[in-house]
């Protein structure tokens, strides 16, 4: 143990030279570890801000996308098309709106969305 002692950054006795720091040491530091804590609190309630709002983001597209009319059993990873009739009703398509025309039909393009490995809708 005494091989140790002469690597310590402080005194290890009563005889050791006292650890002194002034106020004005002491309140600069705190000071800056308050800014070095309020930064990365802020921070990371701001990731938690934008996480919460993907999520709500991907669970609206999930919910609209259930919520609509689909006549077929759709597949993981491909690409489908949701549209609104007039009436309101939703519908998704394996028609791209540049195959058809959607204006004949009185129908609204929405969005083209997807299913994925975890059995959600998500946008592309």
């Amino acid at each position: 143990m005494n091989k140790k002692r002469s690597v310590l950054p402080y005194g290890d006795s009563t005889l050791s030279p006292p650890i002194k720091s002034t106020e004005s040491e002491v309140a600069v530091w705190k000071e800056m570890q308050k800014d070095e804590s309020n930064k990365y609190f802020n921070a990371k309630y701001q990731e938690i801000l934008d996480e919460m709002k993907e999520l709500k983001d991907a669970w609206e597209i999930d919910k609209w996308v259930k919520d609509a009319e689909i006549t077929f059993k759709p597949e993981i990873g491909i690409s489908y098309y949701a549209y609104e009739r007039t009436n309101g009703t939703k519908f998704i398509s394996l028609i791209a709106p540049t195959e058809w025309d959607i204006k004949k039909y009185n129908i609204t393009f929405l969005d083209a969305v997807k299913i994925n490995s975890k059995g959600t809708w998500t946008n592309e």
